[in-house]
Order: structure tokens, then C-alpha cells, then sequence
């Protein structure tokens, strides 16, 4: 977990408890990776028991082994997962739009590009603040399940709504939410650009 704590800001992060609590479930699976039987990267995956998505929900690398291809082969493998079960592996990643390390965002999107993801185009997505503070503007990716370069948008619509609900403990009446789903266009395109 210190990886968790060491990789994500506070209001990016749910607690502890939470994550024990989910994996405890079975909604949530924890995978690590370990090299010379340290753990180096980590990786919390989430079930979505009605859509055809799993939510990489938390990805990391110490930042030792960044930079080492460890997180790109991690990252196959957890999309080998989602392929295996038949479902689209979705990330939510930070947006470059605002000023505070731009180009660290910037870096961690070519990453997922560079490892088979593509951008949800034009969807704005705000992830709530998970400790009541600052909420924080992402956008959506996916590794697509095939060779499939759209989605509808009622697939898009009910994987945020799931995503408030389920992760963010939201409702449907919460204004983001409203807001998020008033915008989407009819068909969403998979972009490899920015």
C-alpha cells in the first residue's frame, strides 16, 4: 500500500479501509508485481457486474523501476485479463488541460497509448474528490476487447454513471454526473492523440 499512498494524491485516493474492504468483496482484485522479491508495481482492478468494462482502477511502478518496461509488461498483462474475460480494460487518467505537471500527465497518457490504449474523444470526465476536497478533470481510455472504434452512447453513458455510483458512492441525481451524461456525444470515437 505504500506504493498506493506514494503514487496518488489524497483526493485521487480512497482509504485503506475502503480498498480492503472491496477486495474482501470480490468486486476488486489487487495485483502486484514483484522483481528480486520486492513489490515494484500494483494494480487494483474493478468488476463491473453489468458492463462489458473493468476498471484499471489503480495502476503504479515505484518510481525505481519506472522507466525499465516493468510497468509496460504489467500493463499487457493486465489487459490480457480484461481480453480474457471478454471485457474492455477502461482507465481514467489525469488531464494535461491544467497547469500543475502537465508533463507528467502528458507522459502517463503516451504510456497507456504506447501500450495499446486509446483516448474516449471528446468526453469531458471530472473524477469526484475522494476526500471532499478538490475534484479532478481525467479522461476516459480504454484498451478495446477488438478492433472496435466506437462506442454508444449509452455504453458510455452507463460505465460513468456505474463508475459515480459503484466507486464514487454518487447518485444519480448528483449534478457532476448530470452534467457528464448531458454531454456526450451519440457515438464516442477511440483516439491514439490528444
Amino acid at each position: 500500500m505504500q506504493i498506493y499512498r506514494d503514487s496518488f494524491p489524497d483526493n485521487e485516493r480512497h482509504p485503506i479501509d475502503t480498498i480492503k474492504q472491496r477486495l474482501q468483496s470480490g468486486k476488486q482484485e489487487l495485483y502486484i508485481g514483484i522483481d528480486n522479491e520486492n513489490v515494484v508495481c500494483i494494480a487494483l482492478l474493478w468488476y463491473f457486474d453489468e458492463l462489458n468494462f473493468i476498471l484499471l482502477d489503480y495502476f503504479a511502478v515505484t518510481k525505481e523501476c519506472r522507466g525499465k518496461r516493468i510497468g509496460s509488461e504489467f500493463f499487457r498483462y493486465l489487459s490480457g485479463i480484461a481480453t480474457s474475460k471478454g471485457k474492455h480494460l477502461i482507465m481514467e487518467v489525469e488531464s494535461p488541460a491544467g497547469e500543475l505537471n502537465s508533463a507528467g500527465k502528458v507522459k502517463r497518457i503516451n504510456f497507456y497509448l504506447n501500450n495499446g490504449a486509446y483516448i474516449l474523444k471528446d468526453i469531458p470526465y471530472t473524477l469526484p474528490s475522494l476526500n471532499g476536497t478538490v475534484p479532478t478533470e481525467m479522461i476516459l481510455m480504454v484498451v478495446p476487447l477488438n478492433a472496435k472504434t466506437t462506442f454508444s452512447k449509452k455504453q458510455v453513458s452507463n460505465l460513468i454513471t456505474h463508475l459515480y455510483i459503484e466507486l464514487y458512492s454518487k447518485t444519480e441525481n448528483d449534478t457532476t454526473l448530470i452534467n457528464l451524461l448531458h454531454i456526450l456525444p451519440n457515438q464516442v470515437e477511440l483516439s491514439k492523440s490528444l
